[in-house]
C-alpha cells in the first residue's frame, strides 16, 4: 500500500490488475511531457488539470494511441464496456459515450 501511495496509483477491489494500471500511469505521464494532453485556463474547478477528450469515431486518434499508448486504451476498452455488462445484467438501456477524457490531476 504504500508503494501504491508513494507512487499515486490507486486500485480499488483488484477491478484491473495493478501492473497494468502502473504501466497506464506511465504513458499518461508521457503523454504529459509530450503535450498531448493540455491544460484549459478556463476549467475553474481544476485549473492544473492536463487532459484531452478521445473521440472513438476518430480512427486515426484511435490507431495513434493504441500504436503509443496500448496500456492506456486497453483499459479505456475495459471501462467502455461497462454500460453493455449493466444493460445485460440489470435490465437496463444506458447511453453509451462516445468519447473518453483522459485526464491528469
Amino acid at each position: 500500500c504504500m508503494d501504491l501511495a508513494r507512487d499515486r496509483v490507486a486500485v480499488v477491489d483488484n477491478a484491473l490488475p495493478e501492473a497494468l494500471v502502473r504501466q497506464m500511469r506511465q504513458e499518461m505521464e508521457t503523454m504529459r511531457q509530450t503535450r498531448y494532453l493540455k491544460s484549459d485556463a478556463n476549467d475553474v474547478c481544476n485549473p492544473a488539470q492536463e487532459s484531452r477528450y478521445l473521440l472513438f469515431e476518430d480512427p486515426e486518434e484511435g490507431k495513434f494511441l493504441q500504436a503509443t499508448c496500448p496500456v492506456t486504451m486497453q483499459i479505456v476498452r475495459r471501462l467502455c464496456g461497462i454500460p453493455l455488462i449493466l444493460e445485460e445484467s440489470l435490465g437496463l438501456r444506458l447511453a453509451v459515450p462516445t468519447t473518453v477524457m483522459l485526464a491528469c490531476y
